[in-house]
């Protein structure tokens, strides 16, 4: 098994992330590690370097490597569509995208990345990442002012992209449930799943986007929030104070978990 798993190794590049002279993020250094998937890459990264590091991790792409060029393009295809389920009044647009649209993306997410490493081959992950993604966004917005602005004048004052954050009610037990999330060993379908369900995206929608059926659904998303509330227990520790800071006693946690399990089981 071990062998397997290391023949399913990828390459995937940390960027440790600094600001410049006006606040913006931009990559100091890098470095390589291997993992089956990015999860896996940002743990090995995380346990070789230290959590505290400020860093992000992205597939390794390379010109004499195309399948690794398709990898970070679909990665910032992925990233771009959550940004805009991010987004309360984005998420029509996101939803609505259809089989064609999510290939045309990829395309155009090669083809920035393409000419980007054509002209200096010595990118980094976090600078190509960045190339692929403000494509999209600028696909979008291109979209976005054809189709609204043209036809609204009252279009600039409902610009979907805006970033809006929400503000937790108890601060710790979110920041332990991010965490939680993190470590939880959730297949991609599971984080999908969870990461729309927090959204606010109703089920018929995320079942009619990820084409899948009731049960699939029901199924990846307690098998998810089983994981996740499994890894926060497991980081909170024995006593499970944040838990319990929060009014949460460590009876109503397991009573949760036992639930959680068996309908997924079910």
């Amino acid at each position: 098994m071990k062998t397997e798993k290391l023949n399913n190794c990828k390459a995937f590049q940390v960027c440790f992330i600094t600001d410049d002279e006006n606040g913006k993020p931009m990559c100091a250094k890098t470095a390589s590690v291997t993992g089956e998937n990015i999860v896996d890459a940002y743990a090995a990264a995380a346990e070789k370097y230290g959590e505290k590091q400020r860093f992000n991790v992205y597939p390794l792409a390379t010109l004499d490597n195309p399948e690794s060029i398709i990898d970070l393009a679909e990665y910032a295809r992925r990233q771009f569509w959550k940004w805009e389920i991010r987004n309360n009044n984005a998420v029509l647009s996101a939803l609505n995208r259809s089989e064609w649209d999510t290939e045309d993306e990829t395309q155009d997410a090669i083809l920035a990345m393409l000419s980007a490493l054509a002209d200096d081959t010595a990118f980094c992950m976090f600078d190509l990442y960045r190339v692929a993604f403000n494509a999209l966004a600028s696909g979008r917005d291109r979209l976005f002012r054809k189709s609204e602005c043209e036809y609204n004048p009252a279009a600039i004052f409902c610009n979907p992209f805006i970033d809006r954050k929400q503000i937790a009610t108890f601060p710790r037990l979110a920041s332990l449930f991010g965490k939680a999330t993190d470590n939880a060993d959730l297949t991609e379908k599971q984080r999908d799943v969870i990461e729309l369900y927090q959204h606010g995206i109703t089920a018929a929608a995320v079942m009619e986007r990820m084409n899948i059926t009731k049960r699939a659904y029901y199924k990846l998303f307690y098998k998810g929030l089983f994981k996740i509330l499994s890894a926060a227990v497991a980081l909170d520790g024995e006593t499970l104070d944040t838990f319990k800071s929060s009014g949460i006693d460590a009876a109503a946690v397991q009573d949760a978990l036992d639930t959680y399990k068996r309908r997924a089981a079910m």
